[in-house]
């Protein structure tokens, strides 16, 4: 864990100015149109009470920015990984040329995730982690539609408690930016949208860290599973069939 820690700090720190031109220029937009949307939508069921549907919208529509927030940032992981020159405009290209799928393939998720979380609400968590690496999946491996949800389910199975450990991690930071929100809000203003305005900019800020940190942990498991592959093969290469008298 500590490896994934220090790697996606290295990552954050080496594309810092990277990261706040895109965090300006995506991650802030796309929260700022579904904090609109998300609360347009449940303004009905607020009125009237229902305070579950409530929820599901928030969560249907969390799920969609999450997805595609992450996007942007695991195409810049990857063009990182790979060592070689790249300019902004390379990583806005790629997200264009994926944010379709990953678009797609999100509200099929939240869908799922939703149903999942009327059920007893365990389902829906676990779905949530399972379906959590799409976006790496398609970037990373360029894998494309089901087999992007296969492949995420799979690294989720055999990184469950790594994966639960930085989604904790992640929580836990999530808590702090909005208790720093709180206090700021308190200190200037009592208005709900200053208090939506300083959660925005301090997701944008954490956001990026806790995608490279999955983006790390999926590369490391890519590694593994084909050396896993490899070693495999050569076991089945080196079986020497006995001759037949």
């Amino acid at each position: 864990m500590t490896g994934i820690l220090l790697n996606s700090f290295k990552v954050y720190k080496d594309n810092f100015k990277k990261i706040l031109i895109l965090g300006i220029s995506i991650i802030l937009p796309i929260q700022l149109l579904f904090t609109f949307a998300t609360n347009l939508v449940a303004l009905p069921f607020a009125i009237f009470g229902f305070s579950l549907w409530e929820t599901m919208v928030q969560v249907f529509f969390t799920v969609i920015t999450f997805f595609l927030i992450q996007l942007p940032f695991t195409n810049l992981f990857e063009l990182d990984f790979k060592d070689e020159e790249y300019k902004l405009k390379d990583i806005y290209i790629k997200t264009l040329q994926r944010g379709y799928m990953v678009y797609i393939l999100s509200l099929l998720s939240a869908v799922l995730i939703i149903a999942g979380l009327l059920f007893f609400i365990l389902p829906g968590v676990l779905l949530m982690i399972l379906l959590i690496a799409i976006p790496q999946a398609i970037v990373l491996e360029n894998k494309l539609w089901w087999n992007s949800v296969k492949r995420s389910m799979k690294f989720a199975k055999q990184n469950f408690w790594k994966l639960l450990g930085v989604i904790l991690l992640f929580t836990v930071m999530d808590l702090v930016v909005s208790f720093i929100a709180y206090f700021l809000t308190a200190l200037t203003s009592n208005l709900f949208i200053v208090l939506n305005s300083f959660i925005i900019v301090g997701n944008a800020i954490i956001l990026p860290y806790f995608i490279f940190m999955l983006s790390t942990l999926y590369k490391n498991w890519i590694s593994e599973y084909s050396n896993a592959e490899d070693m495999e093969y050569k076991k089945i290469g080196d079986f020497s069939r006995k001759p037949i008298y």
